[in-house]
């Protein structure tokens, strides 16, 4: 796997760097007992047409762990897509993945929070690029690979048992 770029470089990767930033920001204000009821996912997505909620409520985050883990493959995967896609590109994935994991999410369960599936889209895209693409030789290795699907299903029973909600 290629090694991200240094934390120095986040003005090359704009894209990248305000989700990231907008992220920790939101995330930070909720854990200080801010406001974020018009983030966050509920049946006004569709009741009063707010389709900002389906990209809004990937920005919070529940615990440092969460954050963490979703900022560092945000940025592992996301400066990769954006130096080679470019800015606008970069930014048109994002949304397509913001939305649609967090809209497929509410229609399944209740909704959630957090850039995890942005983060899972881009490692899929990327495993599949790898493959396809020179561009993205060596990008995604089976370490990778082996921790984004051991937690996946993880995920699903920690949530199905009711010991972690986990979307």
């Amino acid at each position: 796997m290629l090694k991200p770029p240094p934390l120095k470089n986040v003005p090359y990767y704009p894209v990248t760097s305000f989700v990231a930033a907008m992220a920790l920001g939101v995330t930070v204000l909720w854990w200080s007992k801010g406001n974020i009821d018009g983030l966050v996912m509920n049946s006004q997505v569709w009741n009063k047409w707010q389709l900002w909620r389906a990209l809004t409520s990937t920005l919070p985050h529940v615990n440092v762990f969460h954050l963490g883990f979703n900022l560092y493959w945000f940025w592992v995967f996301g400066t990769l897509v954006e130096r080679e896609f470019g800015h606008w590109k970069m930014a048109a994935i994002v949304l397509l993945l913001g939305f649609g994991s967090a809209l497929a999410e509410f229609m399944v369960f209740s909704g959630g929070v957090g850039l995890s599936g942005v983060g899972y889209g881009l490692w899929g895209m990327l495993w599949v690029l790898e493959r396809r693409d020179a561009r993205f030789a060596g990008t995604v290795d089976r370490n990778t690979s082996m921790t984004f699907v051991v937690w996946f299903f993880l995920c699903i029973v920690l949530t199905y048992t009711g010991v972690m909600p986990v979307a």
